[in-house]
């Protein structure tokens, strides 16, 4: 994701003018994008499950998004000394997330699985399994957007707007 935000001003400039000249091509936009990112997240999943080194850290807090939902923010230290204190790589959350308190989860431990090239790609070790379902579902409805827009590019399929 943070190899995309240096994009993301060009990125919403196309965006917007093709919303004008060919809305099709926003589909292929924004599937592309979604696309990318879960094969990003797909891609630190496998390596922490290959190679990833598990650790005990401490949530030192609870971010609130701008939707409501919660992330934590995890403190641990690496094999060589390193001190991260960063909010998982991928955290997939529900809507119970908004209204659920964490409190009672402040300054207790997790597991968790970092990447020892790149510790701060890390994953909370209890949410593998949401996580890769998290990913699929959105790789799936990246599929459709792109997929959609590459059928009406084609002249196969034709969706009006």
């Amino acid at each position: 994701m943070k190899k995309i935000e240096k994009y993301w001003n060009y990125i919403v400039i196309v965006f917007i003018i093709f919303m004008f000249l060919k809305p099709i091509i926003c589909f292929l936009i924004l599937g592309s994008i979604i696309l990318y990112v879960c094969l990003d997240y797909l891609r630190v999943y496998k390596v922490l499950k290959r190679d990833g080194i598990s650790k005990t850290g401490i949530i030192i807090k609870y971010t609130r998004g701008w939707k409501g939902y919660q992330t934590p923010t995890i403190n641990f230290s690496t094999t060589s000394g390193e001190i991260i204190e960063e909010e998982p790589y991928f955290y997939s959350s529900s809507d119970v997330n908004k209204f659920r308190t964490f409190k009672n989860y402040i300054e207790k431990p997790v597991e968790i699985k970092y990447n020892p090239e790149n510790p701060k790609e890390f994953l909370i070790s209890t949410q593998a399994i949401i996580n890769i379902i998290g990913i699929y579902i959105f790789a799936f409805v990246a599929s459709f957007f792109t997929i959609a827009g590459i059928l009406d590019i084609c002249g196969i399929i034709n969706i009006n707007f």
